[in-house]
């Protein structure tokens, strides 16, 4: 079984609005790698951690960057690289003892 022929020999290019994918924005990546520097060029909320925190890790469980550590039973740090603003950490703390501010507000946030 051939490969059936196109014009010019070359495989016809998938469109998306009318622009062949090679005119399709670069992806945010490093240079020959597959991971992004960082992911807090986007952010525009960042997950403030509340006193009443118990330590109990869920956060870190769901941060979809792995941008929260949390030792067990510690309070948990939000690492600032990573950190994109989603607030599923928020969304999963059972204690609700994170809330999303506003990215220019959290100067005078301790963590």
């Amino acid at each position: 079984m051939s490969a059936p022929d196109f014009p010019g020999g070359k495989l016809p290019l998938t469109r998306r609005a009318n622009r062949p994918v090679d005119d399709w924005p670069a992806a945010p990546q490093a240079p020959g790698a597959n991971l992004p520097l960082d992911n807090a060029g986007w952010r525009t909320l960042w997950p403030r951690i509340l006193a009443h925190c118990n330590g109990c890790g869920l956060c870190d469980l769901y941060c979809p960057d792995a941008a929260i550590a949390c030792p067990r039973g510690e309070i948990p740090r939000v690492l600032e690289r990573w950190c994109k603003g989603c607030g599923i950490c928020a969304r999963e703390c059972p204690q609700k003892a994170i809330i999303m501010v506003d990215e220019h507000s959290r100067s005078e946030d301790p963590r």
